[in-house]
């Protein structure tokens, strides 16, 4: 079964027809050109712009459709972590899996393809929103590419130990990232450098919350330096006080 795509509009405006066939774009010709063959399925896309599927690069699947479930009504970030934080030791695999599916679905139905979604592991929650992710990733695996990090905070400090195990254990099930929240570790340098060494002997990129504060002082530069030398990708997320430089 192969898809013809007629008068698509593309972004640079020209009118073109398309052939998909199976996961691969076969054959472009201006508007009217490509004759239908026995196994097309014909799609008139005059007047609708073709793009290529978008992609989000920051979800937290594990969270999504839960606001009415837990009820935050203050307008406060810190608030609505210490809220969720309570109420993620309430919830399991399946709950979290059958939310996450639900809102990967939603992104798919609006063309979202691709999805790099964040997963809490820590006190509480242990490994049970990475182990759903992982699930939700492979059960999606042939619509959409889903790539799983996993998030713990603090890294450093009385608390840091536990948490640092528990991202080797995440990688251990098969998350495909780690992930930090430096800005709100007693010590952001040393939360970056423990992602970093997790992530390194693991094998795997860092995605890492940089700089989720109104404040003028930046940790960034501390993660572009020892980005130098890590042997895979690094990127740093929301870097919300970049706007203050």
């Amino acid at each position: 079964m192969s898809l013809l795509l007629r008068g698509a509009t593309l972004r640079n405006g020209s009118q073109r027809d398309v052939r998909i066939v199976g996961a691969r774009i076969d054959e472009v010709g201006a508007a009217g050109t490509l004759a239908r063959a026995d196994t097309d399925e014909v799609v008139d896309l005059a007047g609708y712009v073709l793009l290529p599927a978008p992609a989000e690069p920051h979800a937290h699947l594990d969270k999504v459709l839960s606001a009415d479930i837990v009820g935050v009504r203050a307008h406060d970030l810190l608030t609505a972590i210490e809220a969720w934080h309570a109420h993620r030791a309430t919830i399991d695999v399946d709950e979290i899996a059958a939310r996450a599916i639900e809102g990967a679905r939603m992104l798919l139905a609006h063309g979202a393809t691709a999805v790099r979604t964040h997963v809490d592991v820590g006190p509480g929650i242990e490994l049970r929103a990475a182990t759903a992710l992982v699930r939700v990733r492979e059960a999606l695996r042939a619509v959409m590419d889903i790539q799983v990090v996993a998030l713990s905070y603090p890294l450093t400090g009385p608390e840091g130990e536990a948490n640092v195990r528990r991202l080797r254990e995440a990688a251990e099930i098969g998350v495909d990232l780690i992930g930090g929240a430096a800005h709100i570790d007693p010590d952001p340098t040393g939360s970056i450098e423990a992602s970093l060494r997790v992530a390194a002997e693991a094998g795997l990129p860092v995605d890492i919350h940089m700089d989720e504060h109104t404040r003028a002082d930046l940790d960034l530069s501390d993660l572009a330096a020892r980005a130098r030398d890590f042997a895979h990708a690094v990127t740093a997320s929301h870097c919300v006080s970049l706007g203050f430089q």
